[in-house]
């Protein structure tokens, strides 16, 4: 699922040294992904072309954030076994805390990406309402706390970068970042406009 804020964070993403693919079966905004400069394929993420021809040497990690939840759970489904089943996570499904007969299983979905729980409706109506992807690097100048007050608690991080060159998708039952740490976040509030924290 292709996004503005998707793009802007796989920029970041394949700025630090990874390889980055994005899939949508919409042309246009495939072709938005590679006007910025990343890789995307114009396919549906359940077609037999995407299962067989997809190259994802090098894809650690899958990310599924279309408007469409059941799409997002098949596509976890899809690549579990490609990925491992930690490594596949989607946007929050609206009726994850629906009655058994309402909601999708959740056997079978993803983990759920970014540091809270939000729809994939949300990360669209953040990027309405003026919300940009940042990255801040924690430091002992600049700790946790001071990104939380700076960008409140609405903030969602979405990817965190690690001092010695990891990467990890945020999930929100991860432990706190530390020291070194260089946070991919979605925010939306006056800071946006500000200069960019150390």
């Amino acid at each position: 699922g292709i996004r503005n804020w998707s793009i802007e964070a796989a920029k970041v993403i394949q700025d630090a040294g990874f390889r980055v693919l994005m899939l949508d079966s919409n042309y246009g905004a495939t072709r938005d992904a590679r006007m910025a400069g990343i890789p995307a394929t114009n396919a549906n993420v359940l077609s037999d072309f995407a299962a067989e021809e997809i190259d994802l040497v090098g894809i650690g990690n899958m990310v599924a954030s279309t408007p469409n939840d059941q799409v997002n759970t098949l596509a976890c489904l899809s690549l579990r076994h490609t990925l491992g089943i930690s490594h596949v996570f989607q946007t929050h499904p609206v009726d994850y805390e629906e009655s058994e007969r309402k909601s999708s299983t959740t056997e079978f979905n993803g983990r759920i990406f970014g540091s809270q729980p939000v729809a994939a409706q949300e990360f669209t109506r953040k990027e309405e309402l003026g919300g940009v992807v940042k990255c801040t690097q924690i430091n002992a100048e600049f700790t946790f706390e001071d990104f939380t007050e700076l960008y409140g608690e609405d903030a969602i991080v979405l990817f965190r970068l690690h001092e010695g060159g990891g990467l990890t998708v945020e999930t929100p039952d991860l432990l706190p970042p530390v020291a070194g740490d260089s946070l991919i976040s979605l925010v939306v509030d006056d800071a946006t406009t500000q200069v960019e924290a150390p």
